[in-house]
């Protein structure tokens, strides 16, 4: 191993995420909105709705793929999925509300 390299600098980290996550940002970004934990479906719901009013289509047509773009935030250490009952409650980590700083510095 080379011990000479760089670390890689928080914006490269921050790009790789970007990358990595895709359309999910779109749920990111509800979640920065909102300022509060969102239902699986709340968040399915508005995230539609906000992708909607840009492309004319829902980003979110079912289950499954709601579970895969949760999953890829909540990979990423984005956001956290905590069980309220029978509720999947989505929060923003302070890893994610950096990053949506980054991406959006404008979204304080």
């Amino acid at each position: 191993m080379n011990n000479h390299s760089s670390s890689p600098s928080v914006s490269e980290i921050f790009d790789t995420i970007l990358d990595g996550i895709g359309k999910a940002v779109v749920l990111l970004l509800v979640l920065s909105d909102e300022e509060q934990p969102l239902s699986k479906t709340q968040l399915a719901e508005k995230a539609n709705d906000v992708y909607k009013k840009k492309h004319g289509t829902k980003l979110i047509a079912s289950l499954t793929y709601q579970n895969a773009l949760v999953s890829r935030l909540e990979g990423a250490g984005l956001v956290t999925v905590k069980e309220d009952g029978r509720k999947r409650m989505v929060e923003l980590t302070n890893i994610g509300k950096q990053f949506i700083r980054y991406i959006d510095p404008d979204n304080q």
